[in-house]
């Protein structure tokens, strides 16, 4: 007999032994398991605290791998501004008056046509190479 066969009929027995519990009704597996001398409701209390505690620790387990999901998020997160919208957009006209001296460059469109969010996202870049702090101050 090969190996194959073997695990072929070891498969067939315990598909007939799963059968065979799973046809079996609840009242008959406790007489059983009285008759056999176990204390039927304390082996139940205990399989459902084995399942609760595997619960939990999976639980667990997926809530510890999302808190470190989230604090690398997190440490790769950009630095935020830390003024008023208002403000920004002075900020804006003030650096970009300074231009070149501050020692950057800013594309050549008219101030009046860039939205709030355009000059946001020019001054978060600025603040993320360095060249503004959280505050707008000047590096």
């Amino acid at each position: 007999m090969t190996h194959e066969d073997a695990q072929t009929r070891l498969d067939r027995i315990t598909d007939l032994l799963v059968d065979d519990i799973l046809q079996t009704s609840d009242k008959e597996i406790m007489k059983e398991a009285e008759e056999d001398g176990y204390d039927a409701k304390n082996e139940a209390k205990k399989v459902y605290n084995l399942i609760q505690k595997t619960m939990f620790e999976h639980g667990k387990a997926k809530i510890e791998e999302a808190q470190k999901r989230s604090s690398a998020y997190q440490g790769n997160a950009k630095p935020a501004l830390k003024i008023p919208g208002a403000q920004k957009r002075e900020l804006f006209k003030t650096l970009s008056s300074k231009g070149e001296a501050a020692g950057f460059t800013l594309a050549a469109r008219k101030e009046e046509d860039l939205s709030d969010r355009d000059i946001e996202s020019v001054l978060e870049d600025m603040l993320e190479l360095g060249l503004i702090d959280e505050d707008g101050n000047e590096v």
